[in-house]
């Protein structure tokens, strides 16, 4: 299962080549919950999911409170397997302006097993932009056709 998440990107600047670290998505069971950023102080039951500095996303597999799930060692949090992106297409709509697609030279490209996304918009396409804070999605369509829509969020674009 895709966890629907929201994702602000750091600012982008209007001119200039956008190519933010990569999107990474993880697969989920329907009994686990999405949590979302590790925090210390927080306390964790099993079966909480959680996203960790290091970009990895784990469940708990023992109740906790202030273990960091990159330094247990598997004793409270085990790592969620990355989504399997193979055979996948994708596109990326922002705010209208532009469309980021997974086709040869679209923006972007899908790391298949390893479950990452990495994103490049050129300074073409991010010159079209006006200083604003506008809406984009990731859609991907499996190879049956399927359609997901499993994050999203804003991006702020500035003048340089």
């Amino acid at each position: 299962m895709l966890v629907e998440a929201h994702y602000n990107f750091p600012i982008a600047y209007i001119g200039g080549t956008f190519d933010p670290a990569p999107l990474k998505l993880f697969q989920t069971s329907a009994d686990q919950t999405w949590i979302g950023q590790w925090e210390t102080g927080v306390g964790y039951v099993i079966k909480n999911v959680v996203v960790a500095s290091n970009g990895n996303a784990y469940v708990a597999i023992e109740p906790s409170s202030s273990v960091d799930p990159t330094t247990d060692g598997g004793v409270h949090w085990t790592l969620v397997t990355s989504y399997d992106l193979t055979g996948y297409s994708a596109e990326m709509p922002i705010a209208g302006a532009f469309t980021l697609t997974s086709s040869a030279g679209g923006g972007l490209t899908l790391g298949n097993a390893a479950g990452t996304i990495a994103i490049k918009a050129t300074a073409a396409q991010t010159a079209a932009m006006a200083p604003s804070n506008p809406k984009w999605h990731l859609q991907l369509t499996d190879p049956s056709g399927d359609v997901y829509f499993p994050v999203g969020g804003n991006i702020k674009f500035v003048m340089p």
